[in-house]
């Protein structure tokens, strides 16, 4: 059964199972419809997994976790996206304890 829950941006996918595997724990995904332009794309992409990699320490990949872009418009700036994606986290139960009020 897979949980998901959404923000501006993205949604994020959880499902149980392994959180680690050839593929590594994240699955990012960002459709040619909604961005068309692959550089853009690429961007989105690159500053989500840096809000990831930033936050491993604390982030607990039990599970299979996916996100997609809903949609694009303005980029926002690097705080409000790693607001967001730790938002999702949380929602998520996917930070531990002390990582978890930080929305």
């Amino acid at each position: 059964m897979v949980t998901s829950w959404a923000d501006e941006h993205w949604k994020l996918l959880v499902s149980p199972g392994g959180g680690t595997d050839q593929a590594g724990p994240w699955r990012i995904a960002v459709s040619r419809k909604v961005l068309r332009n692959a550089t853009a794309r690429n961007r989105w992409k690159r500053r989500l997994r840096e809000v990831l990699r930033q936050h491993l320490p604390v982030i607990r990949p039990e599970r299979r976790v996916s996100f997609q872009l809903l949609r694009a418009g303005d980029e926002p700036d690097f705080k409000e996206l790693q607001r967001e994606i730790l938002g999702l986290l949380s929602r998520g139960g996917l930070l531990a304890s002390r990582e978890q009020g930080t929305e």
